[in-house]
């Protein structure tokens, strides 16, 4: 073997990193960070199938410091080739770990740009590319003056930082408001709200979502794939997914949006890595949400990937940072092969459930490819964020309605006869 690789708080899609590193000859290990006791046992089985998303042997776990000195001296000792940040919260370790190591990554100077949503939409400001007006604020009273100063139009409020939706509200009038800033607030304990207590408030952009995944080396930046959100209005807080649709990036609709993110990765500047970035288009055009640099999420297996991508995009990652010598070899735009839907489970209302009955009801779909679930003997809590879905299914064709029409199955079923899904013998 070549030597150690690591991967920082592996999770979701990140652990498709595990069979490229074997095939590159080097030797995977995941680096995870002990969280609060009454979280490990919840952890453990959330990155054991996360891990199992290969189908290989999982590799070496070691765990973090307390602190980024402690972490530093054991991964000093460890002699990695590279380190690769697996979730967001990796990130910001990734990045200073590679710099003290002489290891290829993205500068510490950028990381404020990389990873706060506030000063993420000022460096587009300063260079004159579309930006969402924000600012920010540790109060209701700071929020509601936002608020009323943009004509009691909708606003949106969350975290700087943070995943899955968690802690997106839009609103539209006080109670809202103060509702949004009490949750938001309350995240401080779980790490999406910083010590300060501050958080994100934005003008609210009407139009349709868009992802854009792609990796940069020496600041030239390919895009690896494309995708189309469908999303549903929850009252006083963000949109739901409905489903996660590939689109091709070459496509008229794409064009602009392609041409959009590349300008705003050379603002930030993006130099090496990944990025999963996700763009609001209005009728004036497309506008970034956020940037995140590490994989895009989804609990996406690399075989699921490879039947309509041609790829499963961290292979390409790894090209990336292992061979930039033929980075340059590679297309500016990788092509779709085929059709490829994710469609987040909705849970309507709180629900307990002996039984899971998802792969039962998906599992006849004719675009069917897989579905991950959280099993039965629990609860399942309404769907407000990317975090409290019930479940995921993954669809597959070559024809693109077949995988709209299982769809819309799907959500029929979930919205009007949820019990179908979420089994109580009890009812």
């Amino acid at each position: 073997m070549k030597g150690i690789i690591l991967i920082l708080d592996c999770s979701s899609t990140s652990a498709n990193y595990i069979y490229d590193i074997r095939k590159e000859g080097y030797t995977p290990m995941l680096m995870e960070f002990v969280p609060p006791n009454s979280e490990i046992d919840r952890n453990r089985k959330l990155h054991d199938f996360f891990y199992s998303l290969n189908g290989d042997t999982t590799p070496e776990i070691i765990y973090g410091g307390q602190d980024y000195s402690e972490t530093l001296r054991i991964v000093k000792k460890l002699k990695p080739s590279l380190i690769l940040a697996g979730s967001d919260r990796a990130i910001e370790w990734t990045s200073l770990l590679s710099n003290d190591l002489n290891l290829p990554g993205t500068s510490p100077r950028h990381l404020l740009y990389m990873r706060n949503k506030y000063f993420m939409q000022q460096v587009l400001k300063n260079a004159g590319i579309r930006y969402i007006k924000s600012a920010l604020a540790t109060s209701y009273r700071e929020a509601l003056d936002f608020y009323l100063s943009h004509e009691e139009k909708p606003i949106v409020i969350k975290p700087l930082q943070g995943t899955a939706t968690i802690g997106v509200c839009i609103c539209s009038n006080e109670k809202e408001i103060k509702d949004a800033v009490n949750y938001n607030k309350s995240l401080k304990r779980i790490g999406h709200v910083d010590e300060t207590g501050t958080f994100l408030l934005q003008e609210y952009i009407e139009g349709v979502e868009f992802v854009v995944n792609t990796i940069s080396c020496a600041r030239r930046h390919i895009v690896t794939s494309a995708m189309k959100y469908d999303k549903i209005q929850i009252e006083g807080r963000g949109k739901i997914y409905n489903y996660v649709q590939s689109v091709s990036p070459t496509s008229d609709e794409l064009k602009p949006i392609v041409d959009y993110i590349i300008n705003v990765l050379d603002a930030i500047p993006v130099t090496i890595g990944p990025t999963h970035s996700e763009i609001m288009v209005d009728n004036y055009g497309p506008v970034l949400i956020e940037v995140n640099c590490r994989p895009c999420g989804g609990l996406m297996r690399r075989s699921w990937l490879e039947k309509f991508l041609g790829h499963h995009e961290t292979d390409i990652y790894l090209k990336a940072y292992l061979h930039p010598e033929n980075f340059n070899l590679l297309p500016n735009v990788f092509e779709p092969i085929s059709n490829g839907l994710i469609k987040p489970i909705i849970v309507p209302h709180d629900i307990y459930a002996k039984h899971n009955n998802l792969y039962h009801i998906c599992s006849q779909l004719e675009s069917f490819d897989y579905e991950f679930d959280m099993g039965g003997e629990r609860l399942y809590e309404k769907t407000i964020d990317f975090s409290t879905n019930g479940g995921f299914v993954y669809l597959c064709h070559n024809d693109k309605n077949v995988i709209i029409k299982d769809c819309l199955f799907l959500h029929h079923v979930e919205m009007s006869t949820p019990e179908l899904i979420f089994e109580n013998d009890s009812c």
